[in-house]
């Protein structure tokens, strides 16, 4: 009987032995889930930081545009020309300074052409003896390019007519987004010699392959003058663009002569922050 009786209290012991190491090993197994969960949530809340930062970075810049036009009628009322450019509206949450700055100057740009040689043709035409509505008049539009944590790209695009005689021209600006510098060859390039010397040489090559008429002498040394001034190049999502404006090497018949340049001829002669 006592024998008995010892035996069950060896196994009672047992069985509270085991419920503690039962109860420890579900506090360790806890513990270790909970601080897993804790682990998980945490990197979790990082990636989303990342994603949060990213998207921040990515709409850094609001870009948008407002239209004005520009409207001339003859003496009987009707409407001669019609022309229409757009002025970009640019926000900034971070660095609205840089914002102004890039709208100042591509608002300037687009002033001189504007209320210069567009809005004075404009007035000449309206004398035209016209008993009904004309279509002519230019558009003048900029458009938004590439844009990234680096630099922000314009396009500026003008077309139309004035009594026979159409416009066209193309023009690229390219701004530091920190800055909001407009950007030069020189400012983008870790050598400046270097680079304009190969983007001239696309654009030779370009010219004589295409065999391309030209109306002007020593016209290799004009491509390059061309090349450094800004507006006629500018970033595209594969290199740059370079483009020569109508009649400045070739015939009215040409247009704009547009060469695309690839980032694998340029990308090693750009400082690391312009690099496509």
């Amino acid at each position: 009987m006592k024998s008995d009786k010892s035996k069950n209290i060896i196994i009672a012991l047992l069985i509270i032995i085991i419920v503690i190491l039962v109860g420890i090993v579900g506090l360790v197994l806890t513990g270790t889930l909970s601080l897993n969960t804790s682990n998980n949530n945490q990197v979790g809340e990082e990636d989303n930081n990342d994603q949060e930062e990213k998207k921040e970075e990515k709409d850094l810049f609001e870009i948008s545009y407002k239209e004005e036009e520009y409207i001339t009628k003859n003496n009987k009322g009707y409407i001669i020309s019609k022309s229409t450019r757009n002025l970009p509206v640019i926000i900034n949450s971070n660095n609205q300074e840089t914002a102004d700055k890039i709208v100042t100057s591509l608002t300037t740009i687009s002033d001189k052409e504007w209320n210069g040689s567009i809005k004075d043709t404009a007035d000449q035409v309206s004398e035209m003896d016209s008993d009904k509505d004309m279509e002519l008049g230019v558009n003048y539009l900029f458009e938004t390019k590439v844009v990234n944590d680096n630099r922000l790209t314009f396009k500026l695009e003008m077309s139309g007519t004035f009594g026979g005689t159409t416009w066209a021209g193309e023009w690229g600006y390219n701004y530091d987004a920190k800055t909001g510098e407009l950007l030069t060859l020189e400012n983008i390039s870790t050598d400046n010699i270097k680079l304009k010397e190969i983007i001239t040489n696309e654009v030779v090559n370009y010219i004589e392959a295409n065999s391309i008429t030209i109306v002007v002498d020593d016209w290799k040394n004009e491509v390059s003058k061309l090349i450094n001034t800004t507006g006629n190049w500018y970033f595209t999502d594969n290199g740059i663009e370079v483009s020569l404006p109508k009649y400045s090497i070739s015939t009215g018949a040409t247009g704009i002569i547009k060469v695309e340049i690839a980032k694998n001829v340029i990308n090693d002669y750009l400082k690391e922050e312009y690099k496509i």
